[in-house]
Order: structure tokens, then sequence, then C-alpha cells
């Protein structure tokens, strides 16, 4: 089974910041992002894996990045990937 995407704007809500920042952040530590299809809008969306997220997240606090503890691992919305 294919692993879960979570989308950028989904990511940075973890991380406390906005999607752009995230997105940019993301990109200069070497993450490479998947193209998905949001269900809900029908649009676009940048992705990650949920491993990838798992570890871009445990980068940010090992990097001493203050990370907002109250929106930990909730339950995250998940997209398909475009074919």
């Amino acid at each position: 089974m294919a692993q879960k995407l979570i989308p950028v704007s989904e990511v940075a809500d973890l991380m406390g910041l906005d999607r752009s920042n995230t997105r940019k952040w993301l990109g200069k530590q070497g993450f490479t992002f998947v193209s998905a299809r949001d269900p809900e809008s029908r649009q676009r969306v940048n992705a990650l894996p949920l491993s990838e997220v798992r570890r871009a997240v445990n980068l940010r606090k090992e990097l001493g990045f203050p990370m907002p503890e109250d929106r930990r691992w909730r339950e995250l919305r998940e997209v398909k990937p475009i074919p």
C-alpha cells in the first residue's frame, strides 16, 4: 500500500509556519515534494509522505526551532497522488 501523503499546508501547521516558508525550508533541507490533488478543493498541492513529514518535524526540533506543542500529530489531512 502506498504511503499516506500529507499536504505542505498541514506540515506548515505542525511546524507553526506559513505554507510558503515551510516549502522553502523543506526544499533547502533536501526534501522532495510529490504532486498531489486535494480531494476537497481538487487543487494541485505539494505533499510529502508521512515518513518524510515525521523526519522533517524531528529535524526542525533537533535544530532548535520552537515547535507548537498543541498541534502535535493530530489527525492529518490526506491527499491523493497525481498519476
